[in-house]
C-alpha cells in the first residue's frame, strides 16, 4: 500500500456536518457530497476536505470543508475544526469517487494501521480526505487520505 509519513503545520477546516452511522457510511457520504455540490456555482463550499471525526464503533461526523480563512466569515451551523501541527501518514487515491477513495480507506483500516502499530499510533480521533481539483475524467481523480499519526517509541 502506497502511503509517506510527512509533518503539517497547524491549520483549520470550516465546513458542513452530518452525523452517520458506520453500517452505512459508505453509501450515504457520496449521497452528502452529491447534495452539498448541487447548489453548483452558488455554493459555499467548494469541498476541498472531507473530514471524519468523533467517531465510536457505531457513529461518526462527517465535515464538507474548506480552508478556513479568517477574513471571511463562519456561516451560522457551520463545523470549525483546527488541526494541531504533527506527523500525518498519508495515502494517495487514483481514479473515480467514491470506489477508490473507498477502496483505499478500507485498507488504510484493515492493513495499515494493525501492520504499522509498532511503528505508528493514531495520535487523534479524525481523518482527513483532501480532494485535488476535479479533472474532466473519472480514472484521472487524486485524492488522499491523511490519518493524524505520532512514532512509537520515538
Amino acid at each position: 500500500m502506497e502511503f509517506h509519513i510527512e509533518e503539517k503545520l497547524t491549520f483549520t477546516v470550516t465546513g458542513i456536518s452530518r452525523h452517520f452511522d458506520l453500517k452505512d457510511c459508505y453509501q450515504k457520504i457520496p449521497a452528502f457530497w452529491d447534495d452539498v455540490m448541487a447548489a453548483g456555482e452558488q455554493r459555499r463550499i467548494l469541498g476541498m476536505f472531507g473530514v471524519c471525526y468523533d467517531s465510536d464503533d457505531q457513529t461518526m461526523e462527517y465535515m464538507i470543508g474548506d480552508l478556513y480563512q479568517p477574513w471571511e466569515n463562519v456561516h451560522d451551523g457551520d463545523t470549525v475544526l483546527t488541526f494541531e501541527k504533527g506527523l500525518w501518514a498519508v495515502f494517495p487515491c487514483h481514479g473515480a469517487l467514491p470506489d477508490s477513495l473507498q477502496k483505499v480507506n478500507t485498507e488504510v483500516w484493515s492493513k495499515w494501521v494493525p501492520e504499522h502499530q509498532s511503528e505508528y499510533a493514531l495520535r487523534a480521533n479524525y481523518n482527513i480526505e483532501m480532494y485535488a481539483p476535479m479533472p474532466k475524467k473519472p480514472e484521472d481523480i487524486y485524492t488522499e487520505i491523511w490519518l493524524p499519526v505520532r512514532k512509537v517509541n520515538g
